[in-house]
């Protein structure tokens, strides 16, 4: 029997649920997101169509710096068949996941994400 630490597990949770809030909203309608999320515009990564990035607790530089390192699967970025996460050596702490046109990447409350949808947009209080 192996052993976890609650921390590991509660991290896990974490990112679970955060991958699957987000592709809820997304299927809900694809330009939303959740408050507090910034829209930092595209990538320029060379594949057909736009992907479009947001973040949250993260700067728009930052944001696109990770993301570009994991989906360009540059040296470092390590598949957890355990946690069914990427890992990325240069940028220590972060989880990316991806699934159905989106994908996340988590540290603590941080979040960096793209989609193939359209523009994030910040949701307003009614």
């Amino acid at each position: 029997m192996e052993y976890h630490s609650r921390s590991a597990i509660k991290s896990l949770s974490a990112l679970s649920l955060t991958i699957g809030v987000s592709l809820l909203l997304l299927s809900v309608h694809p330009v939303e997101a959740e408050a507090g999320i910034k829209r930092c515009g595209t990538l320029a990564d060379g594949r057909p169509g736009k992907t479009w990035v947001g973040a949250t607790r993260v700067t728009c530089f930052k944001a696109k710096r990770v993301l570009n390192y994991w989906l360009a699967y540059g040296p470092g970025v390590r598949w957890n068949p355990d946690g069914e996460y990427y890992t990325l050596r240069r940028y220590p702490g972060w989880r990316c996941g991806t699934g159905a046109g989106e994908g996340i990447c988590v540290k603590g409350r941080k979040s960096v994400r793209y989609n193939a949808f359209g523009p994030y947009a910040r949701v307003r209080a009614a």
